[in-house]
């Protein structure tokens, strides 16, 4: 046990130095770069599949039109803007 202490004492520089100095350059690294944020969705719409002599359809509005109306309301800024306001998105940093 007395040899694995001694080994230790020797070569503490050589382990300590890394252990010490790599989460400090991770850290500084991770300033030194803009933080990039991506985000992409995919919206899967499929028509009705069973008959409309079987069962009514509940939505009477055209397809397209649903579909325009989904993308205005993800894309415009009061929808985002939850989103801003539940996850705080801070200004850039300059």
């Amino acid at each position: 046990m007395d040899d694995y202490l001694a080994m230790l004492r020797r070569r503490a520089k050589w382990i300590l130095i890394p252990a010490l100095l790599a989460p400090l350059a991770g850290w500084l690294i991770s300033y030194a770069f803009p933080a990039k944020y991506t985000s992409q969705a995919l919206v899967l719409v499929e028509g009705q599949k069973v008959p409309e002599g079987m069962v009514q359809p509940v939505v009477t509005a055209d397809l397209t039109g649903r579909i325009a109306t989904l993308h205005s309301k993800c894309s415009a800024r009061a929808g985002c803007s939850l989103c801003w306001s539940a996850f705080t998105v801070r200004a850039a940093r300059t």
